[in-house]
C-alpha cells in the first residue's frame, strides 16, 4: 500500500507526538487518536494534503495514545 504513517514521541516532553503521513495519491487523510482502551479521543481531517507532518500535544491525557490514519488506500495504526 502507498499509505505510510509514523509517530514519534518528542524528547523532553512526554505529551507531544510528531505524526508523519505519506500517501501521494490521497486527497483526504483522517487521523483518529485513541487511548490504550481503544476509546476515540479526537478526529482530525486533512483535505488536500496526502503528505504532511503534524505535532499533537496531549498534555491533558494520561497514558499511551495511538494514531489510526485512514485514506482511500486503507487504514494503518502508527504506534510510538
Amino acid at each position: 500500500p502507498s499509505l505510510f504513517a509514523h509517530v514519534q514521541k518528542l524528547k523532553g516532553d512526554n505529551s507531544k507526538y510528531l505524526l508523519t503521513v505519506a500517501d501521494p495519491a490521497a486527497e483526504e487523510v483522517q487521523v483518529d487518536v485513541l487511548n490504550a482502551a481503544g476509546r476515540l479521543l479526537m478526529t482530525h481531517k486533512i483535505v488536500g494534503k496526502g503528505q504532511f507532518a503534524q505535532v499533537y500535544n496531549f498534555n491533558k491525557i494520561e497514558g499511551e495514545v495511538f494514531f489510526q490514519v485512514s485514506t482511500d488506500n486503507g487504514t494503518v495504526t502508527a504506534e510510538n
